[in-house]
């Protein structure tokens, strides 16, 4: 019998951990990054669309509003598991720490992966419903809810990093070590043109946030 009541949390970190990156690298193989940075330095909102059009979704992601495949279940997945790993920390820190000052930031980075994972999600499998492929108006509702979605994922980061950098006495270790890490996600997310080092950072907040979950509560060390 499992008597870790975040021990389910922690194996979804490890997972997440693994899963995310690799995702990534998959896509890095068509190009994915160079076309990202590309995009994310066109000097206008139509360039910006273009790149993503004829760059970013015709050769990162070839099936891109003509069928489901593979990646498309794989990026529902890892919108999941990020809405299982907020909820998750927030229980721990109430249920560990009595600790409730992150509540509002994690309820809006939640939002957030709903509105970039969800968002991206519903638009492709849109388009192959309806059989629009990769039109103009898919690409820029694309681009918008991509980089809108990596800019307020910054931002919110930093506010995390911020807050667990300022109650930094009342929480152990792990969770000073992961504030410092989604601090350093979120500067990276708000420049875009970097967000892609995220790829690195992300899955090594949740490594760290594994960690956490995984020790009983007699072993977790606030000094």
């Amino acid at each position: 019998m499992i008597s870790n009541k975040y021990f389910y949390p922690g194996v979804n970190a490890l997972l997440f951990t693994l899963i995310f990156p690799a995702y990534w690298i998959w896509f890095a193989t068509f190009g994915f990054n160079s076309s990202f940075v590309k995009a994310s330095s066109s000097t206008s909102v139509a360039a910006t669309s273009t790149t993503f059009k004829t760059e970013v979704l015709a050769n990162a992601s070839p099936s891109f509003g003509s069928a489901l495949t593979f990646d498309y279940f794989v990026w529902v997945l890892l919108g999941l598991m990020t809405l299982y790993l907020y909820s998750s920390l927030k229980s721990a820190l109430l249920h560990r720490h009595n600790y409730s000052n992150l509540n509002l930031p994690i309820h809006l980075a939640m939002g957030s992966t709903i509105f970039l994972y969800g968002g991206i999600a519903v638009l492709e499998l849109s388009s192959v419903l309806t059989g629009s492929g990769i039109a103009d108006s898919i690409a820029n509702l694309f681009a918008v809810i991509f980089f809108a979605g990596v800019l307020a994922q910054g931002l919110i980061d930093i506010v995390i990093g911020i807050v667990l950098f300022r109650d930094a006495h009342e929480l152990p270790n792990m969770l000073r070590i992961f504030g410092i890490i989604t601090l350093i996600s979120g500067i990276f997310g708000i420049t875009i043109i970097f967000a892609v080092a995220t790829a690195l950072t992300i899955p090594l907040s949740a490594l760290v946030l594994g960690v956490y979950f995984f020790k009983e509560e007699q072993m977790i060390d606030v000094i």
